[in-house]
């Protein structure tokens, strides 16, 4: 028997702040292995070389940047291609930065990281000094080698994503 008088909001799992995150391995694939798998498969003869590959990803909109997406995703055949860009992607990560504000954050440009993870393999941070009913708000950015954050796929039209603890 299901009691309608039970609400999720009035429990204490549904209030411990939570946050998932996650890289999307085919969106970081670094340009210089996208472009050995580009190879491996006969070339693109629209993308003469390196520097076109990189001047393909830079999304002029959504649309734009769908139509890459599915672009690249032919040279992803074999599980040796999906080996071989996760371990790419591994070796480009550099860091993680970690913010915190009591505003909102839309963007980290001129916010110093609270923390930054060097290893990969961390997957938690403790956020201390936190008071009792004040918002607080966290990003998480990925950092690759080039200093480009997310993975290396920057767009204009994305916003960065928050989690407000209460």
């Amino acid at each position: 028997m299901i009691d309608n008088n039970y609400s999720m909001s009035d429990t204490w799992f549904d209030k411990v702040p939570k946050v998932e995150l996650h890289i999307h391995l085919e969106g970081a694939i670094p340009h210089d292995a996208l472009w050995e798998l580009v190879q491996k498969y006969g070339g693109e003869s629209s993308l003469p070389n390196l520097q076109s590959l990189k001047e393909k990803f830079q999304h002029r909109d959504f649309p734009h940047f769908i139509e890459t997406w599915v672009w690249k995703n032919q040279f992803l055949r074999e599980y040796e291609d999906f080996t071989f860009f996760a371990k790419a992607v591994a070796k480009d990560f550099v860091h993680y930065d970690v913010y915190m504000s009591q505003a909102e954050i839309v963007n980290t440009s001129g916010i110093a990281p609270v923390q930054q993870i060097t290893d990969i393999a961390t997957n938690t941070y403790q956020a201390t000094g936190l008071e009792d009913g004040a918002k607080c708000y966290f990003a998480v950015t990925a950092v690759d080698e080039s200093g480009i954050l997310c993975g290396g796929m920057p767009s204009p039209f994305s916003k960065l994503k928050t989690i407000s603890v209460i």
